[in-house]
């Protein structure tokens, strides 16, 4: 029978040999169990929170914010290890964040499970554009126009080869006919960067302001203006340029890749109006 101090219904209290009473009831024995049962489903992955967080992720890609993609995708990757869109989300979020090995990393690891990826296709070809690498452009370039990344895409591609190559008036030449009829600022942009190199700086900064027409945010076509009306002396036209640039970048997170080209910007600007110190310093 229960000791008398003992309150429970079915009591498994007992008496020890020193006299003292040990109580282990049956309720703190299922709480043990139910607490192990919760740390056990907690440790398990759970598809539909990745599927969530990858939502979340296409959303902050979209909106620019590289550094919440980065945070929220980074850990699926051992989970999913045969997700290219995964994958090649981390890669965007990386290559715009100036990271350039770890971009190139999951575009190839998307790549390896997806060969037509198409975030992964054109991001290998940005990297390499990005950091002057013809040759690695060239084969990114091949890969692409063989996958799924569109003819236009393509030809912007293209022309920033050109433009690395120092061949600008061929690839005017070659984006002249896309963009008649065109409201993609992304083709104007590299149109205007073609143009700005063959120094046909009038018809570049028409090509950069035809740009942001479709698109107030193309950073290209803000540091363009900047460049060309600097090289034109319409100086309070390039500051207000880089200003327009130096919004974007900090708003959309672009890295440290955009930044640096917005300091030289800043410097040549700076030199043009005579204030070679601090151009210096910039």
């Amino acid at each position: 029978s229960p000791p008398a101090s003992c309150s429970h219904t079915r009591c498994t209290c007992a008496a020890s040999g020193d006299g003292v009473i040990e109580i282990r009831p049956e309720a703190a024995m299922l709480d043990t169990l139910r607490a192990g049962k919760q740390r056990e489903l907690a440790a398990r992955p759970r598809p539909e929170a990745a599927e969530l967080l990858i939502a979340k992720g296409r959303v902050d890609l979209a909106r620019g914010e590289v550094d919440a993609v980065l945070a929220a995708l980074a850990p699926l990757v051992d989970q999913r290890p045969e997700d290219a869109d995964l994958h090649a989300m981390i890669g965007e979020a990386a290559r715009r964040k100036g990271q350039a090995e770890r971009a190139n990393a999951a575009f190839d690891r998307a790549l390896a499970v997806d060969a037509t990826q198409r975030t992964a296709l054109l991001g290998k070809a940005l990297v390499a554009l990005d950091a002057g690498d013809v040759e690695a452009a060239q084969e990114a370039i091949t890969k692409a126009r063989e996958g799924r990344v569109g003819r236009r895409t393509v030809a912007v591609l293209e022309a920033r080869r050109l433009v690395l190559e120092g061949i600008g008036n061929e690839a005017a030449r070659q984006l002249r006919r896309l963009v008649r009829r065109s409201r993609d600022a992304d083709l104007w942009a590299a149109y205007g960067r073609a143009l700005a190199q063959a120094e046909s700086d009038r018809a570049a900064e028409n090509a950069f302001e035809r740009a942001l027409r479709y698109d107030e945010d193309q950073v290209e076509a803000h540091l363009g203006l900047a460049l060309v009306r600097t090289r034109r002396g319409a100086l309070s036209g390039a500051a207000s340029a880089i200003g327009e640039a130096a919004r974007v970048i900090d708003a959309k997170e672009l890295g440290s890749r955009w930044e640096a080209r917005l300091l030289a910007a800043r410097g040549r600007l700076l030199f043009e109006n005579g204030a070679f110190g601090d151009a210096e310093r910039k």
